[in-house]
């Protein structure tokens, strides 16, 4: 709205407009000057606050105080995922691992920002996620099998949807004491000796390397 009439002090030749992002704190577009009171701002970030500013002016100059508001844009879906996805050999356990990553870059978030961590065993097609805030950069996924591959990826997520995902990493989780063998036969050998033969375990848990024996 234009300002009241007794505070113009003279016919109003046009408005200044001023639009400045939040976060940084800079100008995010050269300054308007228009003869109405309506302007559309376009080329903006999505999921951005910002503030805006408008002064009117005269013929003989602009107004020394502004009027001001602070806006915020829809959000979008991320443009890039996180980057430099990994896991340290050392936050590697035989139920849980945990995964470490980049940040998105403030131009590249869109909006109010998750990551979202998808991980399934490389045999099994069947994905599970779990979700970490925004300003986390790591994430411990529980419930895994011993000695199992997993397949991970990593992605950014707003209000609008899920961003591309990261590149895939197979990590192994680590061995576990396994489970019994299965007994197939037993032979009498003898007065005084038996033959034993078994299957090994269906779930192994890791490298089998010997078998006890009583």
């Amino acid at each position: 709205e234009p300002p009241l009439l007794e505070h113009r002090n003279g016919d109003i030749v046009n408005y200044t407009v001023q639009i400045y992002s939040v976060d940084p704190a800079v100008l995010a577009q050269p300054e308007l000057t228009v003869n109405s009171t309506t302007v559309s701002l376009t080329n903006l970030g999505s999921g951005r606050q910002y503030r805006v500013t408008v002064i009117a002016a005269t013929s003989l100059g602009k107004g020394p105080k502004p009027a001001e508001t602070f806006v915020r844009t829809a959000d979008g879906t991320p443009s890039l995922p996180p980057s430099s996805v990994h896991v340290n050999q050392t936050d590697v356990h035989k139920d849980n691992l945990t995964v470490r990553w980049d940040p998105i870059s403030l131009e590249s978030q869109n909006g109010r920002l998750n990551y979202v961590v998808y991980y399934r065993a490389k045999n099994d097609f069947a994905e599970k996620s779990v979700t970490a805030p925004g300003d986390a950069s790591s994430i411990t996924i529980n419930g895994l099998k011993p000695f199992t591959d997993y397949i991970i990826t990593v992605a950014g997520e707003t209000s609008r949807g899920v961003g591309p995902r990261s590149e895939e990493k197979t990590i192994r989780t680590d061995q576990d004491v396994p489970g019994a063998p299965t007994i197939t036969r037993v032979d009498s050998i003898g007065t005084t000796a038996l033959g034993v033969s078994w299957t090994s375990p269906a779930d192994p848990r890791g490298k089998i390397c010997r078998s006890a024996r009583k």
